[in-house]
């Protein structure tokens, strides 16, 4: 199953030697009380790897972002 997200929340345990990555989504809840909408951030998962896995993993990204570098990331 695919999860839309926008948003994430990234720490390393430096006892552990581990990167931890939580991906998360917001969304707009309509409020019965008032007129009001509120946004609530969902985490979607939870990745826990570590630190080689999470370098491979960094490297994979940079690379992808620099065959189609339209986002404007200097490599």
């Amino acid at each position: 199953m695919l999860q839309y997200v926008n948003s994430f929340y990234c720490t390393y345990n430096d006892t552990q030697g581990s990167f931890v990555i939580r991906l998360r989504q917001t969304e707009p809840i309509d409020s019965d009380e008032d007129d009001r909408v509120r946004i609530v951030t969902n985490e979607i998962s939870s990745i826990i790897m570590d630190k080689e896995s999470a370098q491979n993993l960094a490297d994979a990204i940079y690379e992808l972002l620099g065959k189609n570098n339209s986002s404007g990331i200097q490599e």
